[in-house]
């Protein structure tokens, strides 16, 4: 599958709806504004919003990132996303850079069931598909920007493994990677065959900036 970004919008040759559930509204949004498409469980102290202090490396529309920031005086917390069901063949991605020793958890899931868990821990990104069972993917430089792509190429009531992709968007610090027939953690028996939210997690003291998050319907690859 060919894809590439434009606009701050993903547009893939394989896309059926064309429809992107997480959009890139936020370029044109106040710095310090805080993400009309979360729930954020922060205090007074934190941030999670609007900023122009980094952004991925993309030739244009891409002036804004989003920051998060936990105070060192506070307990993990987390950011929600949700967006309608997806029960199809999808691609999930987006892009990050993280401070040294920075350590936050990528789930995506249906409810509260655990399917995908990525885990970005000692500058060290991994699948986590239980808290004793991880699988590195990568080692991460930090203040460097990567892209991270999750495919699942069946319906969900189908699939058991995905496909995700790793790869540096700093010339600098090239690296790529693409492992395939990653195995979902709870997806089957779950009762729940369907992914409709994004759960961020990080711990304090760091900043976490994100950028051109997108979750896509792609064909269905037989």
């Amino acid at each position: 599958m060919k894809s590439m970004i434009l606009s701050g919008m993903l547009l893939a040759s394989t896309v059926v709806s064309g429809t992107v559930v997480i959009s890139q509204h936020f370029e044109s949004d106040e710095v310090g504004s805080g993400a009309k498409w979360t729930r954020m469980y922060y205090n007074a102290e934190s941030y999670a919003g609007v900023s122009d202090e980094a952004h991925s490396l993309l030739p244009e529309n891409n002036k804004h990132g989003f920051k998060v920031y936990k105070a060192t005086n506070t307990k993990n917390g987390w950011m929600h996303l949700s967006f309608p069901k997806q029960t199809g063949a999808l691609k999930i991605s987006f892009d990050f850079m993280a401070e040294n020793n920075l350590r936050f958890i990528f789930d995506v899931f249906s409810e509260w069931k655990t399917h995908i868990s990525l885990e970005l821990n000692r500058n060290v990104l991994s699948n986590m598909a239980s808290r004793s069972d991880r699988y590195k993917l990568a080692d991460i430089v930090p203040r460097s920007w990567y892209r991270i792509a999750i495919e699942i190429n069946k319906p969900l009531n189908k699939a058991e493994d995905f496909t995700i992709e790793v790869k540096s968007l700093d010339p600098k610090n090239e690296f790529y990677s693409k492992v395939e027939n990653m195995i979902f953690y709870n997806i089957k028996g779950s009762g729940e065959d369907f992914i409709n939210r994004i759960k961020i997690t990080t711990w304090p003291g760091k900043a976490l900036f994100l950028d051109n998050l997108t979750v896509d319907s792609i064909e269905e690859q037989k």
